[in-house]
């Protein structure tokens, strides 16, 4: 439905009439449909809040402005839906916003956002003080890019309620990993281990603290820039970013998993072509790297490429169709083959 862009009278009752104007044109009775201008700027993508891995390069949900997730958590249990809140922060850009639906507001746990109070609603802001004064903020103050996931529209009261029960029943307990920031009891034992560990709780912060006193002679230096560049990406820190992807290739240009990160932060400062390059290279060094190829589909069909994507995509059914479900990708930040499956079968070449 949101890739026809097509709405009722209904789903567009808040939308003020300068805007309708502008960006909607009638094709029915009851029904309006957004200009082709707008529907071209908007890729769409799967993501399972609960079991998926996110931030992440690979799956494009890192160094994100704003993230709209309404009415979505309220059907999760408590733990599992403060657990999603405290990803969705790791996935923001420091400034960027977190915005939810009224209800939701006592699973923001996190100490990375701030409540913003404005007459309508509250927004989260990741690292910024506390705003309880209503107002409109300045134009320079308004992020630009703007992801929705599972934004849901319910206008019968009973189709709500069943919509819970449904989900009550499928519910299945979920354990929540800690996101306590010490982890000196673990079993991590190397900088390394204690900074990839980091990673994967989103404490980007302590992993790239944990990395700085590794030097050139250090036995793990390539491993520990590549972590830095990993996560300098995941804060929205692309320039970092870039840097210690270049660091990393001068010392070793043959490792695949670098390339395939510097194209992707490339991709999120918009050089797509120079993405492209690395990508090439990614795949020269190692031809059956999936979520290389994944990426190369994603941006083939992003600039119109149809044939190039459609063959990217054979390639990947015919490399995932080698691994098993549960199998974790490489270089994915803990997408399965399974997962990338269904997403591949979501999306479509425009």
């Amino acid at each position: 439905k949101a890739r026809e862009g097509v709405f009722s009278q209904w789903s567009l009752r808040a939308c003020p009439p300068w805007a309708m104007e502008h960006y909607f044109r009638k094709t029915g009775p009851n029904e309006f449909a957004i200009i082709p201008e707008i529907r071209e700027m908007v890729a769409f993508s799967y993501l399972n809040l609960v079991e998926d891995a996110y931030a992440s390069p690979a799956g494009f949900t890192n160094a994100i402005d704003v993230i709209l997730c309404r009415n979505a958590l309220m059907y999760f249990s408590e733990e599992v839906a403060i657990a999603a809140v405290d990803k969705l922060s790791n996935c923001l850009v420091p400034g960027g916003w977190l915005v939810l639906s009224p209800v939701e507001a006592a699973f923001v746990k996190s100490t990375n956002l701030s409540p913003h109070r404005y007459p309508e609603a509250i927004l989260y802001r990741k690292g910024g003080k506390s705003r309880k004064e209503g107002g409109i903020r300045s134009d320079a103050d308004i992020p630009s890019t703007v992801i929705v996931y599972n934004a849901v529209d319910a206008p019968a009261e009973s189709a709500s309620k069943r919509r819970r029960t449904s989900v009550a029943k499928k519910r299945q307990p979920v354990l929540v990993p800690t996101q306590e920031n010490d982890i000196s009891s673990t079993r991590c034992s190397s900088p390394v281990e204690k900074a990839r560990e980091y990673l994967a709780r989103g404490l980007y912060s302590d992993a790239i603290r944990e990395l700085q006193g590794i030097d050139a002679h250090h036995p793990d230096y390539l491993k520990a820039l590549s972590l830095l560049a990993k996560s300098h990406a995941n804060q929205g820190s692309l320039e970092e970013a870039i840097r210690y992807c270049d660091l990393a290739l001068s010392s070793n240009k043959l490792v695949a998993g670098i390339h395939f990160l510097r194209s992707n932060v490339l991709q999120e400062q918009g050089a797509q072509e120079e993405a492209k390059e690395f990508l090439k290279k990614a795949l020269y060094l190692d031809p059956d790297f999936v979520m290389a190829h994944f990426a190369m589909f994603v941006l083939s069909g992003s600039q119109g490429n149809v044939r190039e994507a459609e063959r990217q995509r054979k390639i990947l059914e015919k490399l995932l169709s080698c691994c098993g479900q549960e199998e974790i990708l490489p270089d994915s930040d803990g997408i399965t083959a399974g997962r990338l499956e269904n997403t591949l079968r979501s999306l479509t070449v425009p």
